[in-house]
């Protein structure tokens, strides 16, 4: 969802911005525009992330991994 250089978006942020704001990586916040999960728009070498994008992306629930394997047949203390 890579945009041109011309369309704007309402509300716009970089990526070392919208990391702060969100309690992010830059490195992740540029990953989910080059990626296409966020609209962005590359800025030279820089992404510049629809906020509002990034805000709806951030509220949706994640899914879990799976757990990690124990080994040695060790059980959990509970």
């Amino acid at each position: 969802m890579q945009m041109t250089s011309s369309e704007q978006f309402q509300e716009e942020i970089s990526t070392v911005t919208a990391a702060e704001k969100y309690h992010l990586t830059p490195s992740y916040v540029a990953r989910l525009a080059r990626t296409h999960v966020v609209r962005a728009r590359k800025f030279g070498r820089d992404w510049i992330v629809d906020e509002a994008a990034l805000r709806d992306y951030l509220a949706k629930p994640r899914k879990t991994g799976p757990k990690p394997k124990r080994e040695n047949g060790q059980q959990s203390k509970e």
